[in-house]
């Protein structure tokens, strides 16, 4: 199992993601949590904004779509998108992921 990570600029886009994600069984499970504040340097500036983080449980066998779909759907210009290994879940919890993103 991996999680995959991505921030956002509000709480609506997030759910809009989240809930799609889930319906193309991208992912078995979307959390959607925030605001955070993230500071950050772009365009040579010191930025600070306050985002939602997006956070996909899902396989490995299912990152590549889940990548490219936040990739083609990602309101940033440079979304961060961000893939851990789990190294250790329950597994009956594994299972049910697996199911659920099994196409």
């Amino acid at each position: 199992m991996i999680e995959i990570s991505t921030t956002l600029p509000n709480q609506e886009t997030a759910a809009t993601l989240a809930r799609e994600i889930i319906e193309q069984s991208l992912g078995a499970c979307a959390q959607v949590s925030g605001p955070v504040v993230s500071t950050y340097r772009w365009q040579g500036s010191t930025e600070t904004s306050q985002e939602w983080k997006l956070v996909v449980k899902t396989t490995d066998a299912m990152k590549d779509g889940l990548v490219e779909y936040l990739r083609c759907n990602h309101p940033y210009e440079l979304p961060e998108i961000v893939s851990h290994t789990v190294s250790w879940v329950e597994p009956q919890f594994a299972d049910w992921v697996r199911s659920q993103t099994d196409r």
